[in-house]
């Protein structure tokens, strides 16, 4: 897949970058913004799934 140009703001700092489409804002914070604190919680879709 071919990555896509975004453009975000984070903690007032405009973040320019090419990244994959599967990408999780999550991945992008800790990873591009260096902000390892950023959580995940799965969903209660994925949970769902997890437990069948």
């Amino acid at each position: 897949m071919t990555d896509v140009d975004i453009t975000i703001e984070v903690n007032g700092t405009v973040r320019r970058s090419s990244v994959p489409p599967r990408l999780t804002l999550a991945d992008f914070l800790r990873v591009n913004c260096g902000l390892t604190g950023t959580h995940v919680v799965a969903s209660t879709a994925s949970v769902a799934r997890a437990r069948s």
